[in-house]
């Protein structure tokens, strides 16, 4: 940490600081598609479901490098 501290060009204020990607809205509505009309409702935002990662024909190796599985209990 001391060899980083020494060598660190910038700084982050609080405001600056964020914790990632939030997946509170896994997919698209009806309030999306007024802004981004080349959207289908339902379509996943950052989680896919399956038919919509068998549509990428992804390799073997690119399939295994999946992150987690998503379960939601969301309603619309």
């Amino acid at each position: 940490m001391n060899k980083m501290e020494a060598q660190k060009n910038f700084t982050l204020n609080s405001r600056e600081i964020g914790n990632g990607i939030d997946i509170l809205q896994e997919n698209v509505i009806d309030k999306h598609l007024k802004l981004l009309p080349g959207l289908r409702k339902g379509e996943g935002i950052f989680a896919l479901t399956e038919e919509e990662i068998e549509a990428l024909h992804l390799e073997d190796h690119e399939k295994s490098k999946r992150i987690a599985d998503f379960i939601t209990l969301s309603i619309e």
